[in-house]
């Protein structure tokens, strides 16, 4: 049943493509806390927050206006990154379909999302802080968890929409066969949908999204399009796994923990730091708002280590999947065949080092996926 490996000129072309990220991705880490770093010692954020209070003088209103100017600033100074990253690369590499406006109109989507979700949680984030300037951390921690519930009940339905058209799948052959898969494995899920991804990319994609009653199935255009029947209800199997085995619970829980451990790092390293450092910032404490930049500073150094523990356990819980999917599936050769098209169509190199893998990978590498395939049917040839 062996998959031979992408062509040479495809995964020439992967391993060139995966390097740029690579790079970006690097370049930016640098850039943003540097940037950061600057903007601090500048006193700029005490500035920017005494100037807004001034001209404004209600201070909830002041607060809000200050985190909308700080995250306005970041994004004016990711902005020429983002391009590069966003437009730039994935042009030269094919991947794109979207013209320079097109692409800048969703740029200034998620920026109003952004506004509209952070700057409410920022100043709840700060008077939680000034309250409980002792245990804040654990309050926050705990306050994650039904924010992060709600959120994923109202993404199908409120978020994902503003980005893409949904609509139910045409396909009604397929959207049968998808239906029945569910009910083999006990999901029962409120729609079948397939988004117009093609709008944005050529790369394919599908996903279980929602909890309860909200919950579906979205299905990219241009993975009904490259791939088969088959090789869908493959991709498709993985994703209900997902939702069979409670991994939307088993990760709540675990960045849950992840949440607790870094509010609680960052709150000793802000006690830490700050007194030593308050004389350049102008920070009077981690509950007013100039303090927000060198929190989410602190936060993002943090969320960096934390990445090899979370990957880790990603990828121990795809493995999981993959397998749950080749046994509701009974299908390995499409599982297996599904994965070449996907790398091919995403531009995935099909195996990176295992230093790379254990510092940024959340799922296992595309040859390793295929060999599980290889053995099962393996397996199911020995059982015959």
């Amino acid at each position: 049943m062996s998959q031979s490996d992408s062509s040479p000129g495809t995964a020439e072309r992967a391993r060139s493509y995966k390097k740029a990220k690579l790079t970006f991705f690097v370049v930016g880490i640098i850039i943003s806390w540097v940037t950061s770093i600057q903007f601090l010692r500048s006193g700029s954020s005490r500035a920017i927050a005494d100037q807004t209070r001034q001209r404004i003088g209600h201070p909830h209103l002041s607060d809000g206006a200050t985190i909308s100017l700080f995250m306005l600033l970041s994004w004016i100074a990711s902005l020429p990154l983002a391009y590069l990253r966003g437009h730039i690369l994935e042009h030269a590499y094919g991947m794109s379909n979207q013209s320079l406006l097109q692409w800048f109109g969703e740029q200034l989507k998620g920026l109003a999302l952004q506004l509209g979700l952070l700057v409410p949680i920022s100043q709840v984030t700060l008077a939680i802080i000034r309250r409980r300037p002792n245990d804040w951390w654990a309050v926050l921690s705990a306050l994650a968890v039904p924010f992060s519930v709600i959120l994923a009940q109202l993404a199908p339905v409120l978020i994902l929409p503003l980005f893409n058209t949904y609509q139910p799948l045409r396909d009604q052959e397929l959207a049968d066969r998808l239906r029945r898969l569910g009910e083999r494995s006990g999901i029962k899920v409120a729609d079948i949908m397939e988004m117009d991804m093609s709008r944005q990319t050529n790369a394919s994609n599908a996903f279980v999204t929602g909890i309860g009653r909200s919950k579906r199935i979205v299905l990219a255009d241009t993975m009904l399009e490259s791939l088969t029947h088959d090789e869908i209800e493959t991709i498709v199997a993985h994703e209900i796994a997902h939702q069979a085995n409670s991994d939307i619970w088993r990760f709540l829980a675990l960045g849950t923990a992840t949440a607790a451990l870094s509010s609680l790092a960052t709150q000793k390293i802000f006690e830490a730091v700050n007194p030593r450092t308050n004389k350049l910032t102008g920070i009077r404490g981690a509950g007013y708002v100039e303090a927000l930049p060198l929190l989410a500073l602190i936060t993002s150094l943090l969320s960096m280590l934390s990445m090899p523990i979370t990957n880790a356990y990603s990828r121990h819980r795809e493995r999981i999947a993959d397998r749950y999917a080749l046994e509701l599936s009974g299908n390995p050769h499409a599982f297996s065949s599904a994965f070449t098209k996907l790398s091919e169509n995403n531009l995935i190199e099909e195996q990176s080092s295992r230093l790379e893998t254990i510092l940024l990978h959340s799922h296992p590498s595309i040859r390793e996926r295929r060999e599980a395939c290889e053995r099962f049917a393996a397996e199911q040839q020995a059982g015959d």
